[in-house]
């Protein structure tokens, strides 16, 4: 994101620092591990589910002069303290999923015993 495109959204964020709560399972892979590890270690912030598919690593193609191509990780995913999710994004905590999704839920009720939030 360039820094004029940061600034346009920042109007729309009230507070960085606000409860945040995000929820994964097996079929969050890749991307949606990496926004999962990008949370870990910041106040506030709650991640409720499974485990995650563990595709956290960026690869990149070379091409060999046989005309195959080789695959290799070039990259593995790490939080903001530098530690390595090389098999997948562990919850804070575990929760069924959506058929959990009611008043009194774990991440809602989590959620709404946050300072500044309410149900």
């Amino acid at each position: 994101m360039t820094p004029s495109a940061a600034d346009h959204w920042r109007k729309y964020v009230r507070s960085a620092s606000a409860p945040t709560l995000s929820t994964v399972g097996p079929t969050t892979a890749s991307s949606g591990e990496a926004i999962a590890i990008a949370f870990r270690g910041r106040s506030s912030t709650r991640l409720f589910g499974a485990m995650t598919r563990g595709l956290t690593t960026s690869n990149r193609v070379f091409p060999l002069s046989d005309g195959a191509l080789l695959n290799l990780t070039t990259a593995a995913f790490a939080d903001r303290t530098g530690t390595p999710y090389r098999e997948g994004v562990t919850p804070d905590e575990v929760w069924d999923g959506p058929s959990d999704i009611g008043k009194g839920s774990l991440p809602l009720s989590w959620l709404a015993a946050q300072q500044g939030c309410s149900e």
